[in-house]
């Protein structure tokens, strides 16, 4: 079940993003997709271009200075953080040839219903081969997890 401050935060976060390309990436969005995790946070992805329009985007929220992130299958990010509704969002910047970015212009992202409000969420198939190029393990978990899933599911 989706704890209701994580809907919420999820919800303003769509409010504020509509019309721009963006996803949600991480824990949170394998759990929005039935996978039983807990998740520390809410992560989501934007072209770096669209970073610097988030501090402005979400200045009610206090969002941290853009800070560089350690290179994630070589293609470097940055972050700002902020707090909605009490859940740690982070947002993450990356070029178009960045490992999550370049699935998001690929079109890899499905789009889940929250309270009538769309959210765009990488496929789980994404995440898994995102997650290949250092955290073999959980990419594992979620193969599995697309393994046991229905056929013919959306996830492929």
């Amino acid at each position: 079940m989706l704890e209701n401050n994580f809907k919420e935060a999820l919800i303003i976060i769509s409010k504020k993003l509509k019309n721009r390309r963006w996803a949600v990436i991480g824990s949170f969005n394998l759990v929005l997709q039935g996978m039983a995790l807990q998740p520390n946070d809410l992560d989501v992805i934007v072209h770096l271009s669209e970073l610097k329009n988030m501090q402005d985007l979400f200045q009610e929220y206090k969002p941290s200075a853009i800070q560089q992130l350690t290179p994630l299958g070589g293609h470097p990010s940055w972050a700002i953080k902020i707090k909605i509704s009490g859940v740690t969002v982070q947002v993450l910047g990356e070029k178009s040839k960045g490992t999550y970015f370049s699935k998001l212009l690929k079109k890899r992202v499905l789009i889940l219903r929250i309270d009538n409000t769309k959210i765009p969420c990488f496929t789980l198939d994404a995440e898994s081969d995102a997650y290949a190029i250092k955290r073999k393990e959980k990419s594992r978990l979620i193969r599995s997890f697309i393994d046991n899933q229905v056929p013919n599911s959306a996830q492929k």
